[in-house]
């Protein structure tokens, strides 16, 4: 549409001039006119021939039918895309970011030949239950929507140990300098921190603004250990953080998973589990590497050999050996599997 109506602006701009100029010629030899007559003639000509209402049909027209498209649960942010989406009959995009928050979560497992349910994540469940009852006759715990998933079913933990050392992604969160001077701004006066300006760039800061904006990331850094874990902020591919954000809370006791938060040797459960099995790693001290694939498009998987038992340098059970982790793409993961793990 936008190359039409310009090719419609320079051909109504080439007319007008055309009789402006032609008109101005004809008055003034022809007709032998005065030049200021003519010249205010052939102004007048030009501006006739601007299509003055040209901006408000389209703007109007393209408005109704963003309207109309909003009916159909089909926001337009952009009028001038308004055409192309009004003839559209499929969009393909990519999985998460074009069309949605670029925020992944887990929805359903495929566990012992069931689709299960998995939209409710562990810790959000008991929080919230724990909140209504504490509002004691007035809460209602049993209207809080509960797991649909097993955590105490051994097929389920399996699944959720697999989740937690097949994947790389892991909570981080380092804010930068400006998220750092923009929550001082709207938190210093809650905080009881001093009121304070900071330069551009914190090398130029003084040490009062230095120890200013060090206390603030501690208290940024503080609140976000204190976050649930659905909510935390992770560093590497989107769709594991989804995964290890429905992980984390299963694996720790209090929610009854298997790793002692109260005798932690890492950040969390979910370095704690991977802490235990490690990743293989060669033992060529001149170049030395560990024994994995990283996911990347053209292969969509990522493989990880880790090791079950540290302890055991010879192992003579499976489940002290050496332990294959694949994650990837469907196609990719079961072309390379012969078998399922059921109970039966």
């Amino acid at each position: 549409m936008s190359h039409e109506i310009d090719r419609f602006i320079i051909i109504i701009s080439a007319l007008a001039i055309f009789l402006g100029v032609s008109f101005f010629l004809y008055g003034y030899f022809g007709a032998k006119y005065g030049i200021i007559d003519m010249l205010v003639f052939a102004i007048g000509i030009i501006v006739a021939n601007v299509p003055e209402g040209l901006l408000a049909t389209v703007t109007l027209s393209l408005a109704l039918t963003a309207k109309r498209m909003h009916i159909k649960m089909v926001l337009v942010k952009n009028l001038e895309s308004v055409e192309t989406l009004g003839s559209t009959s499929c969009i393909c995009s990519d999985k998460t970011g074009t069309l949605t928050q670029n925020r992944m979560t887990v929805s359903h497992i495929f566990l012992g030949l069931k689709i299960i349910n998995a939209e409710v994540n562990l810790e959000n469940y008991a929080k919230e239950r724990e909140a209504e009852i504490k509002k004691g006759k007035d809460g209602l715990p049993e209207k809080v929507k509960a797991p649909q998933y097993d955590q105490n079913d051994e097929l389920f933990k399996i699944l959720i140990q697999s989740l937690a050392l097949s994947t790389t992604t892991f909570f981080y969160y380092e804010p930068k300098d400006e998220e750092v001077k923009n929550w001082y701004r709207k938190n210093f006066k809650k905080e009881n921190l001093p009121s304070m300006k900071f330069p551009k760039k914190m090398d130029d800061a003084n040490p009062n603004q230095h120890e200013a904006f060090n206390r603030a990331k501690e208290i940024m850094k503080k609140r976000e250990k204190e976050s649930r874990w659905v909510k935390r902020i992770t560093k590497g591919d989107a769709s594991e953080t989804g995964l290890i954000r429905f992980t984390t809370p299963l694996l720790m006791s209090e929610y009854g998973g298997q790793i002692d938060t109260s005798k932690l040797t890492t950040d969390n459960a979910l370095e704690e589990m991977r802490a235990r099995y490690p990743v293989m790693k060669n033992r060529d001290e001149k170049d030395s590497y560990d024994f994995a694939i990283p996911f990347n498009s053209s292969i969509k998987f990522n493989c990880l050999i880790r090791d079950m038992n540290p302890q055991v340098t010879n192992p003579s059970t499976a489940a002290d050996n050496i332990t294959v982790f694949l994650k990837g793409a469907p196609e990719k993961v079961l072309k390379r599997c012969d078998k399922i793990l059921t109970l039966d």
